[in-house]
């Protein structure tokens, strides 16, 4: 009876937020900042998002566009030195 008493003082209370970035509109983010012939850097596209959430919807998003072949990552020289850009066609 004490065990149940417990588990009743101690419910977790779980929240669901409903943020405003889906992965389909940062594809679309990402593809419309990104020109066929011209390399865009990685942080360049981080830099005008809102907040973390932002930023992962756009990276869960940016590695859709990656598995999909639908853009390319460059490595450049050096620790975290990347572009990305259009394939060729």
């Amino acid at each position: 009876m004490t065990r149940f008493e417990e588990d009743q003082k101690t419910k977790r209370v779980h929240t669901v937020y409903n943020y405003s970035y889906t992965i389909q509109e940062q594809r679309e983010y990402i593809m419309g900042k990104l020109k066929r012939g011209e390399k865009r850097d990685f942080e360049q596209m981080f830099l005008a998002l809102e907040s973390r959430i932002h930023a992962v919807v756009t990276f869960l998003a940016l590695l859709e566009l990656l598995n999909a072949q639908e853009i390319v990552l460059i490595q450049g020289e050096g620790m975290n030195n990347f572009w990305l850009t259009l394939p060729e066609e």
